[in-house]
């Protein structure tokens, strides 16, 4: 299994350059461990998977801290972005960005030898409120505009497990010039900001802070 590991995240890294990086790796690498060490009861969620590099990197870590039970659920519109809000103004992306296929998130999993993920196609306002899990043990969100990041965090947050982390994708430092955290920082960070009243209860993680991490307190 290390080996295994090392070769497939360096396999995410080359190929996946859009939606990984060493840092967000190392979190929720960090992170599972956590879960495993405390006993986290519930299921992973992932919030926007595109095709699928995180929800690899989160079965092989499960399955590497004992974690094999728990299922990944993914939830995507496989549509690609919304339409951006007005909060999303410095992000450059459009309605229609980072679309794929259903297929693409199974393919790569077979590829890998690795148990598939619970897929969830939709509107997250038309799958959260129905399809989470009763009780999350670990959450990914990279949902890049303020909408679906505030969906998320409504949905979610109420279900997490006590100790249970959220990661948030995307969470930028405020006022970084550059760095893929800093192009998304706008929505995801205000909706973050918004939700929890102030930027205290996410501690931002790496270089730039291309992720946050919340913790359900308990």
């Amino acid at each position: 299994m290390t080996l295994q590991l090392e070769e497939l995240r360096d396999w995410l890294l080359e190929n996946h350059d859009a939606t990984v990086d060493p840092d967000r790796l190392a979190v929720v690498e960090a992170e599972v461990a956590v879960v495993a060490k405390r006993v986290i009861p519930g299921d992973v969620v992932e919030l926007g998977c595109y095709r699928g590099a995180m929800a690899l990197w989160l079965r092989a870590q499960l399955d590497r801290f004992g974690l094999a039970d728990r299922r990944v659920h993914v939830f995507d519109s496989f549509r690609g972005m919304p339409a951006p809000s007005c909060h999303d103004e410095a992000s450059g992306l459009r309605e229609g960005e980072f679309a794929c296929g259903v297929e693409e998130v199974v393919a790569a999993h077979r590829a890998w030898d690795l148990r598939l993920p619970v897929i969830h196609p939709g509107w997250f306002c038309d799958t959260l409120p129905s399809q989470l899990p009763a009780a999350i043990a670990f959450a990914y969100a990279d949902c890049v505009f303020y909408e679906p990041m505030m969906a998320s965090l409504t949905c979610c947050v109420p279900v997490l497990a006590t100790g249970a982390p959220l990661v948030v994708a995307g969470y930028g430092s405020p006022g970084s010039a550059h760095g893929e955290g800093s192009r998304q920082s706008s929505g995801v960070r205000r909706a973050c900001e918004d939700f929890f009243g102030g930027a205290k209860h996410v501690r931002p993680f790496g270089v730039n802070a291309p992720c946050g991490v919340f913790r359900k307190p308990g």
